[in-house]
């Protein structure tokens, strides 16, 4: 058995159909993502994946083979909460805000009241969740590593936003003796788009002190070339 939990997903469950299923999955990677990076070696768990299975209620109701609240794979290193939840509640909110607060309130009560089998404490998992809310459901990572220009004038770092809608690449532009930096947006990718672009190493290059390259160390991403007029 783990001795960390490494990593919370949720899985809605094909009844829901496929645009919602999508949409549901989609929109919640942001918080998700911002959840698990929290984890590493810090919460002790029994199993290394926690995945909340959202079902139509009257699957966790029915009289004839109910579907458990709990399930546990050893063999996989994976337990399963089964949850019983409206989609409608989810799709219907006008607002994403409004549908981050809904998945909030399940990971929310879920790490609230675990048995004794996960070997858990998931009071440890609400507060980052806290942290999370705090922060609109939005991750931020800015590069501590400045790149200056070939004429020490100019210098660059990366900023990654990730939020509902999807990741949102930045350069912040400094300039000698100015403490301040200006903000560019050089790439969004959709919430839709699955990639791992936060994670994966990159570099800035200055052209000239008018633009510079952003050059993923993964062929799989493209280079960009950024004008800083």
């Amino acid at each position: 058995m783990a001795k960390y939990l490494q990593q919370v997903e949720i899985s809605p469950s094909t009844h829901y159909g496929h645009s919602n299923e999508q949409k549901l999955t989609a929109e919640t990677r942001c918080i998700l993502f911002a959840l698990n990076i929290n984890f590493k070696r810090n919460v002790y768990s029994k199993f290394g994946k926690v995945v909340i299975h959202l079902w139509p209620k009257e699957f966790l109701t029915k009289k004839i083979h109910p579907i458990p609240v709990y399930e546990y794979d050893s063999m996989s290193n994976v337990a399963i909460v089964n949850v019983g939840f409206s989609i409608e509640k989810y799709v219907s909110c006008k607002k994403i805000s409004d549908r981050n607060m809904v998945i909030y309130k399940i990971l929310k009560k879920v790490f609230a009241d675990l048995p004794a089998e996960f070997g858990l404490d998931g009071c440890i998992v609400n507060t980052h969740l806290e942290d999370i809310r705090k922060l609109d459901f939005i991750y931020t990572k800015i590069s501590s590593r400045k790149t200056w220009s070939r004429s020490k004038k100019i210098s660059a770092r990366l900023k990654y936003v990730f939020d509902s809608l999807g990741k949102h690449l930045y350069v912040l532009i400094g300039t000698k003796g100015d403490l301040t930096e200006r903000e560019i947006l050089f790439r969004d990718y959709s919430t839709y788009e699955y990639n791992n672009i936060i994670n994966v190493p990159a570099k800035l290059v200055f052209i000239n002190d008018q633009s510079l390259k952003f050059q993923p160390k993964d062929n799989f991403y493209e280079t960009v070339i950024i004008d800083l007029t």
